[in-house]
């Protein structure tokens, strides 16, 4: 049986199948590895990945973006309040409870691919793929003394920490933490704000009021 693994992140998507004793991210329609994980709506068709991408600029509010830290949450919650204010398009309400990545939001995603018709088998918190990513490559683990090693995961919209133990033929997580409110688009963001007071000091450009402004200065920054 062949099977493939997905990574949803918050910026991007990536495909990956396990042969020839490790893992290999595959390629995309256009011979990428990273594929952007936006979906922009036109007057009469969708467009996905990186024709999305090639419309953001033209068309912010009919595309969506960077939902990784919206999922899970009510629309009243302050968290989200505060993502809502970075991004180009509406947000409406989320019907899933707002707890990070739980029970009932795993489900969502697996029903998410059971409509797309695909047949997930399980998931993954990432750390633990990072983990057993590491230890099919590592060939020189001990077969008695078990060894630990951390796992840092700095992504677009959260991080993520794990420790594992390893020993020749086994994997046991000893501990996680995560903060799903810093990634790399927060420090983008502390830069965005930076370069947007020095235009409207230095130009009495006011990037604020241009949607596709915004866009182009956090897309730079």
């Amino acid at each position: 049986m062949s099977v493939v693994g997905f990574d949803l992140g918050n910026e991007n998507c990536l495909v990956a199948v396990a042969r020839q004793r490790g893992i290999d991210v595959v390629l995309n329609d256009e011979s990428k590895r990273e594929t952007p994980a936006i979906v922009c709506f036109g007057e009469k068709q969708r467009f996905i990945g990186t024709a999305g991408a090639a419309s953001l600029m033209m068309n912010p509010k009919n595309s969506i973006s960077q939902i990784k830290r919206l999922i899970g949450k009510k629309f009243s919650d302050p968290e989200l309040q505060s993502d809502i204010k970075t991004l180009p398009f509406c947000c409406g309400l989320l019907h899933w409870d707002p707890v990070y990545f739980t029970d009932l939001q795993r489900r969502a995603v697996i029903d998410a691919a059971t409509i797309a018709g695909l047949h997930p088998l399980r998931l993954f918190h990432e750390t633990t793929a990072t983990a057993l990513a590491y230890g099919i490559y590592k060939t020189d683990l001990p077969e008695n003394d078990q060894i630990n090693v951390a796992f840092i995961d700095i992504g677009h919209a959260d991080m993520q920490v794990c420790v594992a133990g390893f020993k020749k033929g086994q994997l046991k997580i000893l501990s996680h933490a995560y903060d799903r409110s810093l990634g790399g688009r927060d420090f983008d963001e502390v830069l965005f704000k930076h370069f947007a007071a020095k235009f409207k000091e230095e130009y009495k450009i006011d990037v604020y009021q241009n949607a596709r402004a915004c866009l182009r200065l956090r897309a730079a920054s």
